[in-house]
């Protein structure tokens, strides 16, 4: 893959993320618009993740300072199951939309910060090694969680 082309896939993927974060900050999970724009924009993430070129990982210290460390969301923590292993039939387990949102949102500051101290490769390593080790599971799980609230709004 050429330079250039990561360079873009790699820009793109930041402002998504930048988005992303930003319907994190403005979530109301009791203000239909706000949970629909996050839904979209966790599957527009999610698409985009898949897009992130292969960089080895080299190890960084990030200032944990530079990173949020979550937002007092106006609503009681939701809980919800998830399948962990969809080959397992007994892969069941409970999850906290807090806690899932918290996780997506941590990973992708790590990587903001690190893109905007002008080194979008490692960002980009990191957002992708996350991605499949941690907040990309996150995601999954969360995005059905969100659907069922938007659709259940919408039909009755």
């Amino acid at each position: 893959m050429r330079r250039k082309y990561k360079l873009q896939m790699i820009h793109r993927f930041y402002h998504q993320a930048k988005t992303c974060c930003g319907c994190l900050e403005r979530l109301d999970i009791h203000h239909q618009k706000t949970v629909e724009e996050l839904n979209a924009s966790l599957a527009r993430l999610y698409a985009d993740a898949l897009q992130l070129p292969d960089i080895p990982v080299r190890r960084r210290k990030i200032e944990d300072d530079a990173i949020r460390h979550g937002h007092p969301w106006n609503f009681q923590d939701e809980s919800f199951w998830v399948v962990m292993n969809p080959l397992d039939a007994t892969s069941f387990c409970q999850s906290s939309l807090k806690d899932a949102l918290h996780d997506i949102e941590h990973d992708l500051e790590h990587g903001i910060t690190l893109y905007e101290s002008g080194e979008p490769f490692a960002a980009a390593a990191l957002w992708r090694m996350f991605f499949f080790l941690h907040w990309g599971a996150h995601l999954v799980e969360v995005v059905p969680f969100l659907h069922t609230i938007i659709k259940g709004r919408t039909i009755s």
